[in-house]
């Protein structure tokens, strides 16, 4: 905690997105590529108290992010493909959480990532395998996530909690 309700802190996030087994009977392959996403990020953010065991999270984060694609299908064999994509990482985030023990708790969130690197589907020969008629090819990155997280707050204990 920085001051009042106010907060800082690292984090890190895993993510998976894939095309699951999307069939392409023009060329008879089940396309079933997978991009593994490895986030690291400083948030910055503001807790709200509902009341002695439940509050509310607006964050910003703001950090890196790290992905490579697996099951990726090469019928050219193309010597060119680019498994990796990076870029920067901007996300608004809420969450509702619940104190479980004095400085631990467990919730749920709601994020928005922006990433501003252009994804080009020709760097792992998406074009060979089904057709990007449609396919936005020139804007940046975004996705809404929903999940899971936890927070541990290092020294100091959330306010008022009840014993």
């Amino acid at each position: 905690r920085l001051a009042s309700n106010f907060f800082a802190g690292l984090g890190f996030k895993n993510g998976l997105l894939g095309l699951n087994s999307i069939p392409n009977p023009a060329n008879n392959l089940n396309l079933n590529t997978k991009m593994q996403l490895y986030t690291g990020y400083v948030k910055f953010g503001f807790n709200k108290y509902h009341n002695e065991n439940v509050f509310s999270t607006f964050a910003l984060n703001i950090g890196y992010n790290s992905s490579n694609f697996t099951g990726v299908i090469n019928p050219k064999n193309r010597p060119d493909l680019i498994k990796t994509y990076s870029s920067m990482a901007i996300e608004p985030e809420y969450s509702i959480n619940f104190a479980i023990e004095e400085n631990f708790s467990i919730g749920i969130f709601l994020s928005y990532n922006y990433m501003p690197t252009v994804f080009n589907p020709n760097n792992i020969a998406l074009q060979d395998v089904t057709s990007l008629t449609g396919l936005k090819q020139t804007t940046a990155t975004s996705f809404i996530n929903f999940g899971f997280g936890f927070y541990y707050g290092i020294g100091k204990k959330f306010p008022r909690r009840n014993k």
